[in-house]
């Protein structure tokens, strides 16, 4: 029986999930903002496999699972081992801290927010942590290579960015301030809704790395990061690391 490489789509998914048609598994890729609901019903009819899944189908998995079902093996780990062929830096801690490093080099912010809601989706620093203390952890390092204050959100609307020196145009309020806003690409607000001075950057590591190389950081060798990523993932889909 085949084995199985299960996750729902995302803007880094699409970037780096790349495979060449093979024999030995196949491959179900669940559209971008899929229900985990969704998920589980396509589980449940799928039964007992050898799955290697993204972090969202574990979850669904779980709800789902029946007694001697093997266990499926999660593979975004593997966006983080990658980092040192992206930019040398192995410990995403340090990584981020380099990234956003970069990020000032195209712009200083006058502001910068964390989104805390989702935080916990992702397990951003490679541990169990609930959404506020990656949140903290997040803000630390943030503040410690910008030198500007951040602001942690636990689940904010949009116009609440907006200060009293954003001032009203023709048709909308014109932000005065640049700032930049870190929110878990699960979050409704990870690609909609800001103004136009806002820049979004998007949590995990996969996202962060991608959306950073979007904002104009030309150092992250993007695609020595894909291609270690491919290099990783087929790896892992020999039936002995699916236990």
């Amino acid at each position: 029986m085949k084995k199985v490489l299960v996750y729902r789509a995302n803007a880094a998914f699409r970037k780096f999930l790349t495979f060449e048609e093979r024999s030995d598994f196949e491959v179900k890729v669940f559209p971008e903002g899929t229900e985990e609901g969704d998920i589980d019903v396509w589980i449940r009819e799928k039964g007992a496999r050898e799955y290697l899944m993204d972090d969202t189908c574990i979850r669904a998995w779980q709800k789902v699972k029946m007694y001697g079902w093997p266990t499926p093996q999660g593979f975004e780990w593997i966006f983080r081992s990658a980092l040192e062929e992206a930019i040398g830096k192995l410990k995403v801690e340090e990584a981020i801290g380099e990234i956003v490093g970069l990020m000032l080099k195209k712009e200083v912010p006058d502001k910068i927010v964390i989104v805390q809601k989702c935080l916990g989706d992702h397990n951003l620093f490679g541990e169990k942590l609930k959404e506020e203390e990656v949140a903290e952890k997040l803000r630390v390092i943030l503040e410690e290579v910008t030198g500007v204050p951040v602001k942690v959100e636990e689940n904010p609307v949009p116009w609440k960015f907006y200060s009293d020196e954003d001032v009203w145009g023709e048709h909308e309020i014109v932000p005065q301030e640049d700032q930049w806003v870190f929110v878990d690409r699960h979050h409704n607000m990870a690609s909609s809704g800001w103004h136009s001075r806002t820049t979004i950057f998007r949590l995990p590591m996969e996202n962060l790395v991608q959306d950073a190389w979007d904002f104009g950081v030309e150092e992250i060798d993007i695609e020595g990061y894909a291609e270690a990523i491919r290099q990783f993932l087929p790896g892992k889909l020999q039936p002995q690391t699916l236990v």
